[in-house]
């Protein structure tokens, strides 16, 4: 399951939501991963909420599930 990074370093999961590679279902607005530039879908108010971040100045908030993994995995491994 997709997430935002600031959700996942905040330790929050109340805005957890479900990015697909293609457009399906509600997931029909275009998400790019800030960490390796993938194209994802996600529905109107997570395509909103990231695009809000970044109209504010800030780093894409949007992960893959790749990437967190990747950066979990690394963080883990620092420990």
């Amino acid at each position: 399951m997709q997430q935002l990074r600031e959700d996942k370093d905040a330790d929050r999961h109340e805005f957890q939501f479900s990015a697909t590679q293609f457009p399906v279902g509600d997931n029909q607005h275009p998400v790019i991963c800030g960490t390796c530039g993938e194209t994802f879908y996600a529905d109107r108010q997570m395509h909103e909420r990231t695009a809000r971040s970044i109209d504010e100045g800030l780093d894409n908030p949007f992960e893959c599930d790749d990437c967190r993994d990747e950066t979990e995995e690394l963080a883990h491994r620092d420990q």
